[in-house]
């Protein structure tokens, strides 16, 4: 089995943003979201698929399967709390905190998140 990338990881946020804000994720949606030429988009669909994180049929809206939804919110949330992170507590500005909340989130250790996410729910206002 393929081991989940940055890469692969930013897919299925995207398809669960998309779900999450108009009700279904289409390639095209994807493609023009993160940039990507649609037969791109396919392939790192057709892996998902594999993965058994989406199911993935041409043509036909994407759909999470549990286990995509869960990994899918997980990401969601560590890219939320290091943005929220830089925006509050450091003022970064909002289009870079995006930016690096997005490469963080894949990169800090679990234990090192925890401390991030333990550090905002302490100081919320």
């Amino acid at each position: 089995m393929k081991k989940m990338t940055p890469s692969l990881e930013n897919y299925l946020e995207t398809i669960f943003e998309f779900i999450e804000k108009k009700g279904e994720a289409r390639v095209t949606d994807i493609a023009t979201e993160i940039g990507i030429s649609k037969p791109s988009v396919n392939q790192a669909l057709i892996v998902l698929s594999q993965m058994g994180l989406i199911n993935y049929e041409k043509y036909a809206p994407l759909t999470l399967t549990e286990a995509g939804r869960k990994k899918a919110a997980e990401i969601h949330n560590r890219h939320h709390v290091f943005e929220e992170f830089l925006t509050k507590v450091l003022g970064v500005p909002q289009e870079i905190a995006q930016a690096d909340a997005c490469k963080m989130e894949h990169v800090i250790s679990e234990e090192t998140f925890l401390k991030f996410a333990e550090f905002i729910e302490k100081n919320k206002e």
